[in-house]
């Protein structure tokens, strides 16, 4: 057993006992699911010397792919201080242990300057985050001219839930699925659900879906005081499918739209 392997048996031990515990384990070992979207960036921005932020890093899978490809600079952010040294450990013992910096902050102002970066990464991060809309600003306050923020999340419009593979229960507005989440785990319903089910229920309270058109409004906010422009807007699955983001209005669109897992954004800032 690596010590990193240790470090991340350690920071899971509270989910020793639970049926998924391994594959845990294996997500935060392999960095190696990070390469393809990391290929995926350099087509928006080449990577050689560049600087690099992974907003929400994880475990600084994604980071170690950049460094390996190449940028002057990886940091990472995270709320969770464990999380946060987790990250620490993967990198220490690495050729790019001086190359690499992991903060934790507040999850509201990034604690950087503007015009640091080159990159912003964001997998999956802001439906996470209690106000994504300064989430998105942040992200194009730090980057530089010509950067990119390049952003995925899961798809509001899919059928399911992918953080728990519950079936339409994001579909409700937030407020609504809190109350409803909160009813069934303090009632007689929830004697009908296992403990990982109900584990995965709470996890969706306070959590928030924003659909594309949320994201493309909040840009064109951010365009007052930013110049930025979106360099592509897409849903996708990960078998290579692809639907341009296009009005509701046209040829059955959100039908075709509710069959891609995935919501990606790439915003390139113009002038700083």
């Amino acid at each position: 057993m690596t010590d990193f392997e240790e470090h991340v048996r350690e920071y899971l031990k509270a989910y020793k006992d639970r049926f998924n515990y391994e594959t845990m384990v294996a997500g935060h070992l392999d960095s190696s699911r990070f390469e393809d979207w990391v290929n995926l960036v350099s087509q928006y921005k080449g990577l050689e010397d560049q600087i690099v932020l992974s907003s929400g890093c994880g475990s600084a899978g994604d980071l170690m792919k950049f460094l390996e490809h190449g940028v002057k600079a990886a940091h990472g952010v995270e709320i969770d201080e464990l999380l946060a040294n987790l990250a620490r450990a993967r990198l220490v013992s690495t050729p790019f242990a001086q190359k690499a910096f992991i903060q934790v902050y507040n999850g509201g102002t990034l604690p950087y300057r503007d015009h640091e970066f080159d990159v912003v990464f964001s997998m999956h991060v802001i439906e996470h985050t209690k106000d994504p809309g300064l989430y998105l600003r942040e992200a194009i306050r730090v980057l530089n001219q010509d950067g990119i923020l390049f952003l995925d999340i899961p798809n509001r419009y899919y059928k399911m839930e992918q953080h728990t593979n519950l079936m339409y229960i994001h579909y409700l507005p937030q407020s609504l699925r809190d109350i409803c989440i909160s009813f069934l785990l303090k009632s007689l319903f929830c004697l009908l659900f296992s403990d990982d089910k109900k584990y995965r229920l709470g996890s969706l309270i306070g959590m928030n879906f924003f659909a594309p058109h949320q994201l493309i409004e909040e840009l064109e906010i951010i365009k007052m005081d930013y110049q930025v422009k979106i360099e592509d807007a897409f849903f996708h699955s990960y078998d290579g499918s692809k639907l341009p983001f296009t009005s509701f209005l046209k040829n059955n669109y959100f039908l075709k739209a509710s069959k891609k897992t995935t919501f990606r954004l790439v915003v390139r800032r113009i002038n700083s």
